[in-house]
């Protein structure tokens, strides 16, 4: 039981980083010239690399028989998709740079 927890945990892990490096490249991509706090010292190399790594690693766990977690992960997808997204609120950050951005593209100069 122990080992199917921690394949379990493991995969979930890993899918993680997936979708980590995915996001860096797509806002690598789509927004190359925004201002970052903190550049990548490998930059989009180093997040293909990873991804390919991890993409690896995620087969030999489907290989190995993590079917559970996939189930899981796909039903809590759906769930979010036609259920809760359409019942998010926003943080309160969220609602202050919603309302910062509309402030500042009504002309208010």
């Amino acid at each position: 039981m122990g080992a199917v927890l921690l394949n379990m945990t493991v995969f979930g892990a890993v899918l993680a980083y997936v979708l980590q490096m995915g996001s860096y490249l797509a806002l690598r991509w789509r927004f190359p010239k925004l201002h970052r706090p903190y550049r990548s010292p490998l930059g989009i190399a180093g997040a293909v690399v990873s991804m390919a790594i991890s993409l690896v690693v995620l087969a030999k766990l489907v290989q190995n028989g993590v079917l559970g977690p996939i189930i899981w992960m796909g039903l809590g997808i759906a769930y979010f998709a036609f259920y809760a997204r359409k019942r998010l609120i926003l943080a309160p950050e969220e609602e202050f740079a919603q309302h910062a951005n509309t402030q500042n593209t009504t002309g208010s100069r």
